[in-house]
């Protein structure tokens, strides 16, 4: 099985600790799918649920025909250790349709949300909902 490490470089930063708020996009050509993960500093006052309601509200704002699943937890991961919160989306932005699978948690010990966002510019198949499913149980932390 192949794998992607998304730390493949290592960058001397002095004594400086910039924000990691950086963004991955891989693009499974033949499915027509792709997969984002980003990062971004959480609120260390809010929960994960309320931080990824709090983006949801967001992105709502900023597309239209947005149509989304109630944010369920769930747990993912090879050990199914990981605790998420997930939803299903629907919007157009401009004239794209995009349907998604979130998937959010929280990076172990530090206060940052690792979004993962499965896309398709067109109704999201079984075999799409499927490979969804082996992408989340895959998951560990580095």
């Amino acid at each position: 099985m192949r794998e992607y490490i998304t730390h493949d470089l290592i960058i001397g930063l002095g004594n400086e600790m910039p924000d990691d708020n950086s963004v991955n996009m891989l693009v499974f050509k033949e499915r027509g799918t792709t997969l984002v993960l980003a990062r971004g500093l959480m609120n260390p006052q809010e929960t994960l649920a309320e931080t990824y309601t709090h983006q949801l509200s967001e992105l709502r704002k900023k597309v239209t025909a947005f149509k989304c699943t109630k944010p369920a937890e769930v747990r993912v991961g090879v050990d199914r250790n990981i605790v998420a919160m997930e939803v299903q989306t629907e919007f157009t932005q401009g004239n794209a349709l995009s349907c998604q699978y979130q998937l959010a948690c929280e990076l172990p010990g530090e206060p940052r949300l690792l979004a993962l966002t499965y896309s398709k510019g067109s109704t999201l198949t079984e075999a799409d909902f499927d490979h969804w499913e082996t992408l989340k149980q895959s998951l560990r932390f580095a």
